[in-house]
């Protein structure tokens, strides 16, 4: 029925590695939904090639080269097909329909090069109100279905941590505080649902994380605890002093790489 949840199984097992690829939906063969957002443009880079051209804040796009522009989504797919290609536009200005050129710079990256004009499209606060779905539950029904989302989470934290140790997911995935930080923002933009939600799977994330047998973190205090308990004899100082540098280093380790990884992609 329409709002009810469903569960499918898709067998990534050939991916391997490719999950840290842009393409991810294609090579998997689903196709997202896409709302169509009218072709509004919202603002202008200074100096980009839209602003170049004369393109304006307001600006309805209504065709390119004779093609009905149907959707922002659509245009961005021309434009990035079309890099350093002149474009003949159709805008519809204040109820004034004009003529354009445009002409998209060419960004380069290690997959080619693809079209930019530096536009953003107009925001459209009601459009996807459509598309929300709310599910309440009782008390007892939210504590069960908390408990099993929690249980979800945790199962895929130690799943995505096992399948990076052992080279089956790129290290690329690993984020750190500055895609924390973007991604808190992105949620709360969204709303106060969203942004709890996203704060509660970051919660679980590291509290599973802090379980994992490592000195310096609660895990490695219970495998000392296990340890001490098997042999009958807590563990010699110099042999926690050691394992205490080695949590160190791990922990540095993996703050370094996801520190490099955020860099990367704000950069990028």
């Amino acid at each position: 029925s329409q709002g009810a949840a469903r569960q499918r199984h898709l067998d990534l097992s050939r991916l391997s590695r490719e999950l840290d690829q842009s393409n991810l939906l294609d090579i998997v063969g689903v196709m997202p939904l896409r709302p169509k957002i009218p072709a509004i443009i919202g603002q202008i880079v200074p100096n980009a090639a839209a602003d170049r051209a004369g393109l304006q804040e307001g600006d309805h796009l209504l065709s390119a080269d004779g093609e009905t522009i149907t959707d922002w989504a659509s245009w961005v797919d021309l434009v990035r097909s079309r890099p350093d290609q002149e474009i003949k536009l159709r805008v519809e200005r204040a109820g004034t329909t004009l003529e354009v050129l445009l002409r998209p710079e060419a960004i380069k990256d290690d997959k080619g090069s693809y079209g930019r004009i530096g536009a953003g499209v107009a925001a459209q606060p009601d459009l996807f109100d459509k598309y929300r779905v709310v599910q309440q539950y009782g008390p007892l029904a939210a504590l069960g279905a908390a408990l099993e989302k929690c249980w979800e989470v945790s199962a895929l934290t130690l799943r995505m941590l096992y399948n990076m140790i052992f080279g089956q997911v790129s290290l690329t995935n690993l984020s750190g505080p500055l895609s924390i930080a973007q991604y808190a923002g992105d949620s709360a933009s969204i709303g106060l649902v969203p942004f709890l939600t996203f704060l509660a799977i970051v919660s679980i994330s590291l509290g599973v994380l802090n379980l994992l047998p490592i000195p310096v973190l609660d895990g490695g205090h219970l495998l000392y605890y296990a340890i001490e308990a098997v042999q009958g004899r807590a563990i010699s100082s110099a042999t926690e002093l050691m394992a205490q540098k080695l949590g160190i280093a791990i922990i540095l380790g993996m703050t370094t790489l996801a520190l490099y990884n955020d860099l990367l992609r704000i950069f990028n």
